[in-house]
C-alpha cells in the first residue's frame, strides 16, 4: 500500500488494513494532522476504511479546502444520531 503523507513524502506499507491502525503504527501524530484521505479515484475515505495491499491513498490535511465539508458532513451524522437517541420517534 502506498500512502502519500505530504507532497513528496510517501509511506510504503506491506499488506492492507485500515488507515487509522497504519498511521498509529507509523506516527500517531498524523491522526491530528489529517482529517481523511482520498483514493486513486479521488473519492473520500475515512480512517476506518479497510484497504487492500494494492491501495494508493493520499492523506487530506485539515487546511485542505474540502476538509471543512468533510468535518461538517461527519458532524451532521453525529447530530442526527444524538437526536434519534434523545427522540426515538424522530425521522
Amino acid at each position: 500500500m502506498k500512502i502519500q503523507i505530504r507532497e513528496g513524502e510517501v509511506l510504503d506499507y506491506e499488506g492492507g488494513g485500515n488507515l487509522r491502525d497504519i498511521l498509529i503504527e507509523h506516527d500517531k501524530k498524523l491522526l491530528r494532522e489529517f482529517i481523511a484521505a482520498t483514493d486513486a479515484d479521488k473519492s473520500h475515505i475515512d480512517f476506518h476504511t479497510e484497504l487492500g495491499a494494492d491501495a494508493e491513498v493520499a492523506l487530506m490535511a485539515w487546511d485542505d479546502p474540502e476538509a471543512a465539508w468533510i468535518y461538517r458532513h461527519s458532524m451532521s451524522h453525529v447530530l442526527a444520531q444524538a437526536v434519534r437517541h434523545l427522540f426515538p420517534a424522530a425521522k
